[in-house]
């Protein structure tokens, strides 16, 4: 099969379909080619989180390629301060050049959010970090001499 070339009539036509019908058809698709019974649980961690468990092998985030970068869960502060710099200036140009109006950050609520995500990778990096902890330790650490 090749690509479907769609007419002015039949993009209207979908556009047009109520919502409900477009998720039924869809979920008719997915049926066809996939299990209903089965849920599908991926999950995606950056390379700066130590790689994802998952093994694609098209995804250079998994954890099987190494690329010499250290994982380190402050790296989540460095990204939320970014994201703070960038929101706050990006938030600026939009007020000041588009909407030509003043501009006030609520520090609570951006600081929150970047804590709230700072906590969430540190329980994440603690969850993650369990299995290991609770492993018993090497024969080679119960031996005396």
């Amino acid at each position: 099969e090749g690509l479907k070339v769609w007419s002015k009539e039949e993009i209207s036509t979908l556009y047009h379909k109520p919502l409900i019908e477009l998720i039924f058809e869809a979920a008719k698709v997915h049926r066809k080619y996939n299990d209903p019974r089965e849920v599908q649980i991926s999950k995606l961690l950056s390379i700066k989180t130590d790689g994802c468990p998952e093994d694609c092998g098209y995804c250079p985030q998994a954890a099987r390629y190494h690329t010499n970068i250290e994982g380190n869960s402050l790296m989540g502060a460095a990204a939320g301060a970014v994201a703070i710099v960038v929101g706050v200036t990006g938030g600026w140009a939009i007020n000041h050049f588009v909407m030509d109006a003043d501009f006030t950050v609520i520090w609570s609520n951006a600081l929150g959010v970047v804590f709230g995500g700072i906590f969430a990778n540190l329980l994440a990096n603690l969850g993650f970090a369990m299995r290991a902890l609770n492993a018993a330790p090497a024969k080679i650490l119960r031996t005396r001499e």
